[in-house]
């Protein structure tokens, strides 16, 4: 049981004061794309380790502000990092072999790279990110180029419109691509309607209590503007709502019954205890949104972050700096005994379903409080960052990019809002709707699934309290306490082949660290190595 002691009478920042009883499992929801999981893994897995050896921000190498691709990396394969449809174990095999010995693509040597007459008298750029990435550079001649040439180029680049040669086969060309596009997205459309046939077909057969709606229309709708959002529209979107156990831990499985996220409720035994923590803890985060001054974000999200950020004052891990405007409020959040019930009841969580990531994120965390003088926000927690974020947002599908991808990321949901109506979780990739009443959390691996919440009505409140694993961290703890660049630089041939090795069979072995449940037992099989 959960033992508090209020804020009068403090006790230290011992995490022993919180201990809470293990949570009954509630039936689970199987996902509709039934190798998302695995196949999420595995081309996470793919996506990070290509920023790892191109993407200077994400290395460190140089900070998210100044650099003029905004913390967005241009990988090749990040349109597809969204999961996979496989039907059968055929081709989950093949997806296995194929994605652990495909070659990763790589950014173009600078020398090799086309310029044009402009740029070539210019010095070389110590970085590929400086070249112009434009589709429409034209390449380089292999002699001197003519007046001509040099003002069609200038044109293209420029975007103008000339009716030279060159510029009438451009445009053929694009027009060429726009149609291959096009026929792209309707052949795309047409397999989306057959996998959504099937899917109603399948949930027709399995509909139980526990579903609200079972409907799927043939066509999905994505989110891409604000509107009504009520059951009807997310029926039409091709997603699921469910009706969760308030009382027990929700799974979300797939076909081979691993555990990709749960939703759980409060504390077993402790509901008043729970409400009172929230309603204190809301008071902080209502004050720190007061006095607050956000940057602009986009789409009018505001947040928070504090703990162990990386890379912003250099390849190595640091304390966040808050704006001026926070620094009191987030040191009230950071000594409250409310957030540290919080934060060791999301650490409870991820322990009980999911053990072998928990040990292992506890042991980095132990080497990172033993070699630096960072420590985690609340003590004993085995995550590296907070944020407080706040449901001004539309509904759009995101990933958090700053988290380890194969590390679990927890949300507690608070405020004040018609759980039935609003604030509702959107978990694209599996199809499902999941209401979540104040208080509820929600742990997930931050890589493999793309999230959003219903936003809620003027008049109400909403904000998710957030912890993960920063990537950056963690990836400087594994490799020694040594950046990307100091470990290549550094590392001997034998240790460039192991972490070479570890990449390459990191998405395999990931999902090795995640339970299966058994839908007999309603128990949760911890699989040995």
């Amino acid at each position: 049981m959960a033992t508090f002691h209020g804020e009068g009478a403090r006790r230290g920042r011992s995490a022993a004061g919180f201990i809470f009883a293990t949570q009954p499992l509630a039936p689970a929801f199987t996902s509709l794309r039934p190798y998302a999981f695995r196949h999420a893994l595995m081309l996470q897995n793919e996506f990070v380790t290509w920023r790892e050896d191109n993407d200077p921000v994400f290395r460190g190498d140089v900070a998210p502000e100044q650099s003029c691709t905004g913390n967005v990396s241009s990988h090749p394969w990040e349109k597809w990092d969204n999961g996979g449809d496989s039907t059968d174990d055929d081709e989950e095999d093949e997806l296995t072999s194929t994605a652990s010995a495909s070659s990763r693509p790589t950014t173009p040597d600078v020398a090799t790279r086309p310029v044009t007459p402009d740029v070539a008298t210019r010095p070389a750029p110590t970085s590929a990110w400086e070249l112009p990435m434009s589709p429409l550079t034209p390449p380089a001649p292999s002699r001197e180029a003519s007046p001509v040439y040099v003002q069609v180029a200038t044109a293209w680049r420029a975007r103008l419109i000339t009716y030279s040669g060159p510029a009438r086969k451009h445009a053929a060309a694009e027009r060429a691509a726009r149609e291959a596009k096009e026929r792209e997205a309707k052949a795309a459309t047409i397999k989306r309607a057959k996998e959504l046939d099937l899917a109603r077909k399948r949930m027709a057969r399995a509909r139980g209590p526990n579903h609200r709606s079972a409907r799927l229309l043939r066509y999905r709708i994505g989110p891409s503007r604000m509107g009504t959002w009520d059951a009807d529209r997310l029926v039409q979107m091709g997603l699921i709502i469910h009706d969760l156990d308030p009382s027990a831990i929700t799974p979300l499985v797939d076909k081979r019954n691993y555990v990709m996220a749960v939703i759980a409720g409060p504390p077993k035994g402790e509901i008043a205890w729970w409400v009172h923590v929230l309603k204190q803890a809301e008071q902080h985060i209502g004050r720190l949104y007061r006095n607050a001054v956000f940057p602009y974000l986009g789409h009018k999200e505001s947040r928070v972050r504090f703990g162990i950020g990386y890379g912003e004052e250099g390849p190595y891990p640091h304390r966040i700096k808050c704006h001026a405007s926070t620094l009191l409020d987030v040191a009230a959040i950071r000594s409250s005994d409310n957030f540290e019930a919080i934060s060791q009841y999301q650490n409870h969580v991820v322990r009980q379903i999911a053990p072998k990531s928990y040990a292992k994120l506890q042991y980095q965390m132990s080497r990172l409080q033993e070699e630096t003088d960072l420590a985690p926000v609340f003590s004993g927690s085995i995550f590296t960052t907070c944020e407080i974020s706040y449901g001004d947002g539309p509904p759009l599908s995101h990933k958090n990019r700053e988290s380890k991808f194969n590390a679990m990321e927890v949300l507690t949901i608070g405020g004040s809002y018609d759980w039935k109506e609003c604030g509702l979780l959107l978990f694209w990739d599996d199809h499902g709707a999941f209401p979540l009443r104040p208080g509820s959390t929600v742990a997930y691996p931050a890589g493999t699934k793309r999230f959003s919440f219903i936003p809620v009505a003027p008049h109400e409140t909403f904000y998710v309290f957030r912890q993960y694993c920063h990537a950056g961290v963690m990836r400087w703890i594994e490799k020694d306490f040594r950046s990307d660049a100091q470990f290549e630089e550094e590392a001997s041939d034998e240790e460039l082949a192991d972490m070479k090795e570890a990449h390459e069979s990191r998405g395999r072995n990931t999902i090795k660290n995640f339970t299966k449940i058994s839908r007999r037992l309603r128990v949760l099989v911890f699989r040995s190595q």
